[in-house]
């Protein structure tokens, strides 16, 4: 079990390129220009958010407050907020609305990632969930800040 946790609290991450490739290229190319201009926005405002959150407050990593080994080797530094989960889960909100099945397993792709970083001992459940609400106000900002191209319908 050890080693299936270890496995997807480093690697499953690495899903969600797929996923988003995915939609990208069923996506037409307005929608595409607006996934792009979007992924940058929550791209740059997640960074933002998490690296401010992790400059204002410092969580330990629970191997070290409880002065256990983690499952694998990882620096004992600031475990706030969790980059993983909210690549993982900023992704997930930022392909909601091109592609809500893309979007869902991408989500479930981001409660395991983050689940297993928890039983890894490398991220608490605040860490975790902190991320995951950065992912989403991120998500809903560029959502909001960038608009759906709308059908084009003739003139007449």
């Amino acid at each position: 079990m050890d080693l299936i946790i270890k496995i997807v609290a480093k690697y499953l991450f690495v899903l969600i390129g797929p996923i988003a490739a995915y939609v990208f290229w069923k996506a037409d190319a307005l929608s595409r220009k607006t996934l792009i201009l979007r992924g940058i926005v929550v791209l740059v405002l997640g960074i933002v958010l998490a690296k401010g959150a992790g400059a204002l407050y410092f969580e330990p990593r629970p191997f070290v407050t409880l002065h256990r080994a983690p499952l694998f080797p990882h620096e004992a530094d600031n475990g706030f907020p969790s980059d993983h989960t909210l690549l993982v889960f900023a992704c997930a909100f930022l392909l909601y609305p091109f592609n809500k099945r893309a979007a869902g397993a991408s989500m479930v792709v981001g409660a395991m990632v983050g689940g297993a970083r928890i039983a890894a001992l490398v991220h608490s459940p605040l860490d975790i969930a902190t991320s995951t609400v950065f992912a989403l106000i991120s998500g809903v900002v560029a959502a909001k800040a960038i608009k759906l191209p709308q059908p084009q319908t003739p003139e007449g």
